[in-house]
């Protein structure tokens, strides 16, 4: 997590220190104004340089996304480990996916939203991920690292490319509005799987969403 550099504090530390030095100059105040105006702007510069564009304050955002997204990440893990590995097969019909599909189409979207369209990556191919050939280890394992993927790429976001479009495939959409989509996503393929639990008789994890 970046921390943010508050000019304000920068420049109180500076006075206090200049302030406290006055006493072995024997310097007019407007020359010791001007340098301390010049030290400061020299080291605003220098930290500008060291730091990157759009790195030397956190987006709110971004950091309100990271923080909820952390929360998910529990969440979904929580249902995950709910269901016994035995009924990872389990759909309610048919035409739904088995829980097991569930939880890797959530990791595969993951995937997808951060490379295609936050990355904006060309070459990006999706992870090879089919519940019939992994245990339920497995799963948790590609859950967690689907997540840890996603807030590395979000939190090295330049808060100046969120409103960029990107060629979404339903049309351009921000970039913004893809990190967004990532939660939502989440939310529409846990319910379903709450109710995979609920029909197996098991009662779902507290929710823990905010």
């Amino acid at each position: 997590m970046t921390r943010c550099i508050h000019v304000g504090d920068l420049i109180r530390i500076m006075l206090h220190h200049e302030e406290s030095n006055s006493g072995f100059f024997e310097i007019s105040q407007t020359l010791h104004q001007n340098e301390l105006i010049m030290k400061t702007l020299t080291v605003l510069l220098f930290l500008v340089a060291a730091v990157g564009p759009g790195v030397a304050q956190e987006d709110p955002f971004v950091a309100d996304f990271l923080l909820r997204w952390e929360n998910a990440r529990q969440y979904t893990l929580q249902i995950v480990e709910a269901m016994p590995e035995r009924h990872f097969d389990f759909r309610p019909v048919q035409e739904e996916m088995t829980f097991g599909e569930q939880a890797l189409h959530m990791v595969a979207n993951i995937y997808s939203l951060t490379n295609r369209y936050i990355r904006e990556d060309s070459l990006y191919k999706k992870p090879d991920t089919h519940s019939s050939v992994m245990d339920k280890q497995e799963v948790l394992n590609w859950i967690n690292k689907a997540f840890d993927d996603a807030s590395s790429v979000v939190a090295n976001v330049d808060p100046r490319d969120l409103d960029t479009l990107t060629d979404f495939f339903d049309g351009p959409i921000s970039k913004r509005r893809v990190i967004m989509l990532l939660n939502d996503h989440q939310s529409h393929h846990r319910g379903q799987m709450v109710v995979y639990l609920r029909l197996k008789g098991i009662v779902p994890p507290k929710y823990m969403g905010w």
